[in-house]
């Protein structure tokens, strides 16, 4: 649905115990349940701080031709609702 709006879902993880672990765990899972998202390993939480995420969920858009934030939301999301 949102890939036909020209909208791309990136996941960000950023917990987890050894990394490589948590990468293998993760891609096997997202394979497992037919999600197709790229996803990003955030350990040290450097975007997270950038962003001054502090909870969780939270999602941001990104114009995706010049990466400018469009807006953030922290909480859950209505995804039919939004304005792609």
């Amino acid at each position: 649905m949102l890939s036909k709006k020209g909208t791309d879902v990136l996941l960000i993880n950023y917990d987890g115990g050894l990394a490589e672990k948590t990468r293998r765990e993760v891609m096997a899972w997202l394979i497992s349940e037919r999600i197709r998202f790229n996803s990003f390993f955030d350990f040290d939480e450097h975007l997270l701080s950038h962003l001054h995420v502090h909870s969780l969920p939270f999602s941001v858009r990104v114009r995706a031709k010049d990466k400018k934030i469009l807006w953030m939301k922290m909480g859950e999301l209505e995804w039919e609702d939004l304005d792609y």
